[in-house]
């Protein structure tokens, strides 16, 4: 193959000399480059928050069919050469093939790629016609420091347009290993000229451009005497393509991914190729951190062992909890809170660790797997909190305020046993995916929103996400008429730990049964209750969740407080934690009651919280804590 490649630059220089001498760059421009374009496919079913401004777009872009996404130019009167990343994979989704364009508006589809790299950022490939006129542009290895080059390009998606006025500048070693020396010249460059020619004064090309370093009247293309290193005729190469956890330190899951062919193909074809090994390697990487995050993550970090000590302030898992309903008294242990009281629904917003997580409320009546799997009306309550997802138009961003029905919907289990509905909206006009993964509470949906590049398959991001979305622990709330839909056999949604929760009324009292703990309460159900359970990390088997706390707000208005929760003794003796009745620096009142559990690493404490010590002291007698024996926590070493 590089032969034949030496053959074809060899001959080059023939195919101009057949053309008059004259003006050769103006040669060139007319019958040499092209614009390189991919189909032009609208999003009926979005839409933003306000018009438009056309009249910002110029005229040529907001009346093509098509866009404008790079340039190319022949080397013969059969191949073009461009930059291999204007030919991307994730282009792939949106177009049904790549096309290029002329300087007179004619459109020819590619055919094939005859050869590809990423690492020195060149393709060149056939068409499936042709213009009836090709003028070649002949190539020379012959340059320097100092002379004037001239760059013919799709500068701004504009059109083939020519610019000259500047130098080269150097020849300085590409930056990762040095391998070839890349050529620095100083004549403007704008988005669309990637992959165009480099030229000189007599209308050669000297190589490729390929980038433009930003702030810096300095721009880089790569010249055609390193093509004799290729070793491959398509070859595509990411290195250390994978994982890695930003808490638990070392843990990482990368290696290379290399793609490889000797034979010319499809130029879609070939893309495809690039998604599925992409999506592959993805996969497997994704299936290695895994195993090491159970492994060595959770197990011995430092992190995971500090949170189950102090799960409030823990640094591996972050615990969020909201309390109430009506939101007057949202706690967020981690990360910055937002509450959206404009919106047709209840919405909160926790961001943590650079991941946006939403709360949407059900309305009145509503049941929770409906709202669930009505993934637009969740969508949509998201976008209304504004600014979420925007399309930029120029010098002005718009924010979607729909994105229609989702195109992918598939279900996904974390590692802690949780159910996650995972939903995928294509968006071709900003060439993205955007994607929620929701999971049910009682009162609400929680949902992640991301977006991510359209070459990945739903099981790639679901499998990327697992490890992810296994670092949030969720408190679950929600009136006792709520989790008594919550916790019905019909809901084949809910957590798989759910099965060890019970929630029963008899006697006047009603009864919370968390796996080995309980609480009973005077009171019988009522909409304006409220029940919090909070579940943690087994020690032993850190995927197992374990119950933390109960709580249970017999009335949202009257601000009582019942809690049972673990106390991780760290080596204290039950005698030396606090138990009765006293008032806290805040001025409320809390009572404390020890649950025996003499043997464990854990003791098991009553709380009750009240403004009001008379109505504390009349209800702290009527409750019964419970502690089941042996406990879950020993026992379950799977």
């Amino acid at each position: 193959m590089l032969h034949r490649l030496l053959i074809i630059m060899s001959l080059l220089p023939c195919f101009s000399s057949s053309v008059s001498s004259a003006n050769p760059i103006k040669k060139t421009f007319q019958y040499s480059v092209v614009e390189v374009l991919i189909d032009r496919v609208k999003d009926e079913k979005a839409e933003l928050n306000r018009p438009i401004p056309l009249q910002k777009i110029p005229f040529k872009q907001r009346t093509d069919s098509y866009i404008s996404i790079g340039t190319a130019w022949f080397i013969n009167d059969k191949e073009l050469f461009s930059a291999a990343h204007v030919f991307q994979a994730n282009f792939a989704p949106f177009t049904q093939n790549f096309y290029v364009r002329n300087i007179f508006g004619e459109v020819f589809a590619v055919d094939a790629v005859t050869l590809y790299s990423n690492r020195f950022d060149i393709v060149s490939f056939t068409l499936k016609t042709y213009p009836k006129k090709i003028v070649p542009v002949s190539v020379t290895k012959s340059y320097g420091i100092g002379d004037d080059v001239c760059v013919p390009g799709n500068a701004l998606g504009q059109g083939i347009s020519l610019r000259c006025g500047g130098q080269i500048s150097s020849l300085s070693p590409e930056p990762k290993n040095g391998e070839w020396k890349e050529i620095y010249f100083s004549t403007p460059v704008s988005p669309g000229n990637s992959g165009g020619p480099l030229i000189d004064s007599s209308g050669r090309a000297l190589g490729i451009v390929i980038r433009k370093i930003q702030g810096e009247d300095l721009n880089i293309a790569i010249p055609f005497n390193e093509l004799t290193k290729l070793k491959s005729r398509l070859e595509y190469l990411e290195k250390d393509l994978g994982f890695q956890n930003k808490v638990v330190r070392p843990l990482y899951a990368k290696s290379d991914l290399a793609i490889a062919s000797h034979q010319i193909m499809p130029m879609m074809d070939w893309m495809r190729l690039l998604m599925a090994g992409t999506n592959d390697h993805l996969m497997k990487m994704a299936r290695v951190y895994e195993s090491g995050w159970i492994k060595n993550g959770v197990l011995n970090s430092k992190g995971a062992k500090n949170y189950l000590r102090n799960p409030r302030k823990g640094s591996f898992f972050t615990h969020v909890k909201f309390v109430n309903q009506d939101l007057s008294q949202v706690d967020g242990d981690e990360g910055e809170l937002e509450k959206y009281r404009k919106t047709k629904r209840r919405i909160l917003l926790q961001r943590i660790a650079e991941k946006s997580l939403f709360f949407i409320g059900k309305n009145r009546g509503e049941r929770i797997e409906t709202l669930l799997s009505n993934p637009k009306e969740i969508m949509d309550s998201i976008l209304s909190t504004g600014r979420v997802m925007s399309r930029k138009v120029v010098d002005e961003d718009l924010f979607y305020t729909t994105l229609g029905p989702p195109t992918i919907a598939s279900l996904t289990t974390d590692l802690l046993g949780r159910n996650w509905l995972m939903y995928s909206w294509k968006m071709n006009e900003i060439e993205s995916t955007a994607a929620l993964l929701c999971t049910p509470r009682p009162s609400d949906v929680a949902c992640f929103f991301h977006t991510h590049e359209t070459m990945l398959t739903p099981e790639t991001v679901a499998a990327m996400f697992r490890v992810d979305i296994s670092e949030f622990t969720l408190s679950y709330s929600g009136s006792s008429s709520e989790w008594t839909e919550f916790l019905a056999a019909s809901n084949r949604f809910k957590p798989n730990f759910m099965a060890g929760v019970a929630i029963s009324r008899a006697d006047g009292k009603i009864k919370i049964a968390v796996q080995e703990l309980s609480i009973a309460f005077p009171g019988t159900q009522d909409t304006h209750d409220s029940i919090v359970l909070t579940f943690i990390p087994d020690v032993i088997n850190p995927l197992k969740q374990n119950a933390y706390a109960i709580s249970y707000i017999p009335n949202l208005a009257e601000r009582i407080i019942v809690s049972a929760m673990r106390v991780y003794k760290a080596g204290r003796s039950p005698a030396d934690m606090n138990e009765g009745v006293f008032r806290t620096k805040a001025g409320r009142y809390m009572a404390t009651r020890f649950i025996d559990q003499k043997n464990s690493p854990v003791a098991f404490m009553g709380y009750m919280y009240g403004d009001e010590e008379k109505k504390l002291n009349r209800f702290w007698k009527s409750i019964e804590f419970s502690v089941a024996t042996p406990p879950v926590l020993l026992t379950n070493r799977s």
